[in-house]
């Protein structure tokens, strides 16, 4: 049996919310992505990454914040196989993590 997490199907999702920043800063995003998947904030298309085709892709992207909510975007797709989405921010130059349940709101 094959035991693998690839998928036969092909979907796609899309988020939208809004992300607050803790200060005023030049924030970075990474996305790693195995298809595509695109992140905006406030409108302006911050990480797009496009590898349909199964190879995992990471990008990055930076965009200054005023300390307080924006709103952001994540759209995703997979065309089957496995399936990779992983979001990550920072302010620049300190390193980046997941974002946190509580610092995303709708």
């Amino acid at each position: 049996a094959d035991k693998t997490n690839k998928l036969k199907i092909a979907f796609g999702a899309a988020f939208d919310g809004f992300i607050y920043a803790p200060e005023t800063a030049i924030y970075e995003f990474q996305i790693e992505s195995d298809d595509g998947a695109t992140l905006q904030i406030g409108g302006e298309t911050v990480v797009d990454v496009d590898s349909a085709g199964g190879k995992t892709t990471t990008k990055y992207g930076v965009v200054p914040l005023q300390k307080g909510f924006h709103k952001i975007a994540l759209r995703y797709f997979q065309t089957g196989g496995e399936a990779v989405l992983n979001l990550r921010w920072g302010i620049k130059g300190t390193g980046l993590r997941r974002i946190y349940g509580n610092e995303l709101y709708h």
